[in-house]
């Protein structure tokens, strides 16, 4: 019996190969959870949640309706939420001096309102849920 067995996981930001996101999914589905992939794009999703024998929906972390959605949808599908990751992130490779206010805008929008959206997302799902032993 795995670590994980009988919790549920959802894991933002797992559509790039190899990636943090894909790994800690394929962690966490050998450790027995139930996991909930996320991202932008589908095909590597959908391709990642077969492999683990998981779910996946489409979600890009600057939408909060969509960041909503995914966190509904999860709480849907398992019935109930007890672990949610983001590992979403944009790597702003440029000197300070040539940073544009759309790059400044695009960084703030995903690593700051993002993880907002996110983490008000899954503490509304996880606090109406009831405990388990």
């Amino acid at each position: 019996m795995g670590q994980l067995e009988g919790k549920t996981a959802v894991i933002l930001g797992a559509a790039s190969e190899g990636n943090m996101g894909q790994t800690i999914a394929r962690l966490f589905a050998k450790e027995g959870a139930k996991v909930m992939v996320a991202g932008r794009k589908e095909a590597p999703l959908a391709a990642l949640a077969a492999e683990i024998a998981g779910e996946y929906t489409l979600c890009d972390i600057t939408s909060r309706a969509e960041v909503n959605a995914m966190a509904d949808k999860a709480r849907d599908t398992f019935g109930r939420v007890d672990i949610a990751i983001n590992t979403t992130g944009w790597g702003l490779l440029a000197s300070l001096e040539e940073i544009t206010d759309e790059q400044l805008d695009q960084i703030v929008d995903l690593q700051f309102k993002g993880v907002h959206h996110f983490l008000q997302a899954f503490v509304r799902v996880m606090s109406a849920q009831a405990p388990t032993g």
